[in-house]
């Protein structure tokens, strides 16, 4: 087993388990989305996916802040953590449109930043339906790179993310 295929595998089962501590309350999946989303980005910068490494950089923002917010939030926070995700956004949407990467892929990114940030201010339901989206992206890009096992992962992700926005809670 190559180097990237582990890096892919820990990367997936992270992301994974991410989820699924999220979806049952556990603050901790927060922790574990960080270090997936480290590691995200050697693995998407490995494969080409440069714009899966803005992603991730998003991501350990977002979930650091998952991780760290209590019951109260600080304004101050509030507007970085804010502005922080349009630059990310804005710095993906100028890859679309300069040809770097496909609509697909400006999706799926947008998607899953989008959808952390929901999950992360209280916005629930909204968050998994646009995770689940973004996921069903991530699917399709997975296969053109042939990376099956990450394509695993996302389906299941896509089911977690149904499950989310369907739940009563």
């Amino acid at each position: 087993m190559t180097t990237l295929m582990i890096l892919q595998v820990f990367v997936s089962v992270l992301f994974f388990v991410n989820k699924v501590f999220i979806f049952n309350g556990r603050k901790t999946g927060w922790l574990i989305g960080m270090i997936a989303a480290a590691l995200g980005a050697i693995y998407f910068h490995r494969i080409g996916y440069n714009v899966y490494v803005t992603l991730e950089f998003g991501l350990i923002v977002l979930m650091g802040y998952g991780f760290f917010k209590g019951n109260k939030k600080n304004p101050k926070v509030e507007r970085t953590i804010q502005v922080f995700t349009v630059l990310a956004m804005s710095m993906m949407t100028i890859f679309a449109f300069s040809g770097f990467i496909t609509l697909i892929e400006l999706g799926s990114s947008l998607g899953l930043l989008a959808g952390a940030y929901f999950l992360t201010h209280s916005q629930i339901r909204l968050g998994w339906f646009v995770n689940a989206i973004a996921h069903l992206l991530g699917i399709i890009l997975g296969w053109e790179k042939g990376a099956y096992v990450f394509v695993f992962f996302q389906a299941l992700s896509v089911i977690i993310s149904i499950m989310g926005t369907v739940r009563k809670k």
